[in-house]
This record gives structure tokens, sequence and C-alpha cells, in this order.
């Protein structure tokens, strides 16, 4: 996810989480908003850093 304020030079990072089910040979992809200035961007510096993470549960 991606915010900032209109008008303004920063970017603040939220946090989302989604819980799925998935198997073994599924395939999961990130998407980005279709129209959003920042289409496709996924944004990782010094500062910050974006993350995937997942969890085996059993």
């Amino acid at each position: 996810m991606f915010t900032s304020a209109q008008g303004a030079s920063n970017i603040r990072s939220p946090t989302g989480i989604v819980v799925v089910e998935v198997n073994q040979g599924d395939v999961v992809f990130v998407r980005t908003h279709p129209t959003n200035g920042h289409v496709g961007n996924l944004y990782s510096y010094t500062d910050y850093r974006s993350s995937f993470n997942g969890w085996k549960l059993y």
C-alpha cells in the first residue's frame, strides 16, 4: 500500500494484512493500483522497506 498527502512530497507506508489459504504450487501476486500515479511501483529505500511475508500453518 502507498499513501501520500495530496501535493506533499512524502510517502507513508501503512500496514496491510491479508489472510488466504494457498497450497504448494499456487502462485501469489502482489497487485498495484491500475491507475494511480505510482502504478506498478513497489518502493524500498534505506529509510523504509517493502516486504511480503507468509506463514506455514499446520
